[in-house]
This record gives C-alpha cells, sequence and structure tokens, in this order.
C-alpha cells in the first residue's frame, strides 16, 4: 500500500511538472455587461503544445511533411508547374493570387483562361521572387525530395556535409567539396574545406541498403506521392539514381 501511495504521489509530480512546462492558460469571455457565466472557454494552446503535438505526429518543419494521396508530387508548400516545384502562389500572395502562371506571375482566377494583365501579380527573379522553391530562398527543383539524410544541391541529392564530415564542414560547395561557411572566399582556405571524391555520393553510401540511392540522384518522388510517374522514372516513384 505504502508503495502505491509513492507511485501515486510521483505521477501527480510528473503531471504538475507537465503542466508548469506545457503552461496551458485561458480567460473565459466576458458576459455581456461585466457579469459571469459561470462558463469556461477551451484553454488556449500554446507553442510549446502545439510543437509538443506536431512532434508527435512527426512534423519537423513547414513544409517538411507530404501528403501521399493528394496528387501533389512536391512538399506540401510547393506546387508543381512545369514539371518544376515552386512555393505555392497562395502563400506568396497571401491567400490572394492563388493559381501560377508562370514562374513569376500568380493569378487571381481559378483558371489560365481567366488571367489577364489586371488580375495578376508578378515578382520576377532568378531563385528569387515567385521563382523560389517551398523555403522561399532556393531554386525550383523537379518533383520529389531528397532523403532525410540528404541535401539538395543544384537540383541533385546529396549525402549532407554535415554527416561527412561530423559537422565540421556543414555547407557543400560543390558535388565534391564541403565548408565551414557558405559560399564564402574562405572556402578556398584549405583549412576551411574538405574536397574529396566520397563527399559526391548520396544518403545510402555506406548503409548496406539496396534500396537507399548510394549516388548523387534527383529528388524522389516515391517520398512525395503514391504512384507518381515523372519523366525519366521507370516505374511509378521509382527513379534511376544519377551515377556521377
Amino acid at each position: 500500500a505504502m508503495a502505491s501511495a509513492a507511485g501515486r504521489g510521483a505521477l501527480h509530480r510528473a503531471r504538475a511538472d507537465v503542466g508548469r512546462s506545457v503552461s496551458l492558460s485561458w480567460t473565459p469571455p466576458p458576459a455581456p455587461g461585466g457579469a459571469s457565466t459561470g462558463a469556461s472557454s477551451p484553454a488556449t494552446e500554446t507553442a510549446a503544445l502545439d510543437a509538443y503535438f506536431k512532434q508527435l505526429m512527426g512534423v519537423v518543419s513547414p513544409g517538411s511533411t507530404v501528403d501521399m494521396h493528394d496528387g501533389n508530387p512536391c512538399l506540401e508548400n510547393e506546387e508543381e508547374f512545369m514539371n518544376l516545384c515552386y512555393r505555392k502562389c497562395s502563400l506568396l500572395t497571401g491567400g490572394n493570387f492563388t493559381l501560377r502562371t508562370s514562374a513569376w506571375s500568380c493569378c487571381k482566377g481559378t483558371k489560365v483562361q481567366d488571367c489577364y494583365v489586371s488580375n495578376q501579380v508578378k515578382n520576377i527573379g532568378v531563385c528569387s521572387g515567385y521563382d523560389v522553391a517551398g523555403d522561399g530562398k532556393s531554386c525550383p527543383h523537379l518533383p520529389g525530395k531528397c532523403m532525410d539524410t540528404e541535401e539538395l544541391f543544384l537540383g541533385q541529392c546529396f549525402k549532407k556535409c554535415t554527416i561527412l564530415t561530423n559537422g565540421t564542414m556543414p555547407h557543400r560547395t560543390s558535388a565534391i567539396s564541403c565548408c565551414k561557411t557558405k559560399f564564402s572566399m574562405s572556402c578556398f582556405n584549405p583549412k576551411k574545406v574538405l574536397v574529396s571524391d566520397t563527399i559526391n555520393s548520396g544518403g545510402g553510401a555506406g548503409d548496406g541498403s539496396s534500396q537507399t540511392p548510394a549516388s548523387a540522384h534527383k529528388p524522389m518522388t516515391s517520398l512525395t506521392e503514391a504512384g507518381y510517374v515523372a519523366p525519366g522514372d521507370t516505374a511509378a516513384g521509382q527513379e534511376v539514381p544519377v551515377v556521377s
């Protein structure tokens, strides 16, 4: 009995600690005339609780998750246009111009036939403006995504420099080089850059699995949309890795 009581006490203390860390708080809405209604409103979800539930659901960061059956071979914050994945016009324009009509323009209509000069907005750039991928700063890419152990560089998926160099040179500067800084003149300093053929590898290099590409390859649609067949694919969702 004493052990059971001690266990219940520990459980109550743990629950109290969780409550303090999550910090749920709410304020009942005011009643007309300032009178108390005696009713309570649902708790307001704090950032900590939101992050906790996102972690439970496997959501790492905005746009990182995908719906495998929504007909979209890009990330959730991207849309396919002319076989490239761009950041959604709805996100770029605050939901006002939702139809993409080119790499640099978005339209307020629901179909291209409804789009004219007067109901379109443009933001021209090269890997900037509306010509960006889901992160809003990198170039549009082929449909699909890289594996979690990879990074996208010049349209190809490579094993992360962070993994290859144990975090000492995390920035990829070419297919065969990783640097301590990103696109900086300091990368010409031999002490701050690592150049090796082994850097030109896919995320599956050394894992012993035939299912993960060991060489650099294009983004994989098998990770973003079930049954999608992209140009160059041998079967639905199965890409041919690019062997360097």
